[in-house]
């Protein structure tokens, strides 16, 4: 599902367009790196491919607001509403990898892979969609990276 896509069903308080955003969202896989963190009042993560992206996210100075109400950017792969723990947690450079058909995903940070639930899922959704997620014991630093 493009960004486009994204910011055009979220944008939209329909409960018909929410569920078939999650549905479609959360089957989704990715793996990518933060490259913008949104500090006004969402918790929003621009996520793009690589390094060099990031260098021309940072030029660029990207606006504060609503993460699914930015412009159309090149460099930016995938905008996430996340959890308030992924959010706080997540710097930019740190890669982030979304598991398929689910809302878990795990956060790489310099020596250590931690696991959180990705997406903020309203109530309405979670009554209407099954979303498997990490357990609230299970979430958190995981384990370290193995060395090369």
């Amino acid at each position: 599902m493009s960004v486009i896509t994204v910011l055009k069903y979220c944008n939209e308080k329909n409960t018909e367009n929410d569920i078939f955003y999650y549905k479609n969202n959360i089957q989704e896989e990715f793996d990518l790196l933060v490259s913008f963190k949104n500090t006004g009042r969402q918790w929003g993560l621009y996520l793009s491919k690589t390094k060099k992206d990031i260098d021309n996210i940072k030029e660029k100075k990207y606006p504060i607001g609503d993460p699914y109400k930015i412009p159309k950017y090149p460099d930016i792969e995938f905008a996430l509403k996340a959890t308030q723990a992924l959010f706080e947690n997540a710097r930019v450079g740190d890669r982030i990898q979304k598991l398929p058909n689910g809302n878990k995903c795990y956060l790489y940070k310099n020596d250590s892979i931690f696991r959180y639930n990705c997406s903020i899922i309203p109530e309405k959704i979670r009554k209407t969609v099954e979303i498997e997620e990490w357990d609230q014991e299970e979430l958190g630093f995981y384990k370290l990276k193995p060395s090369n």
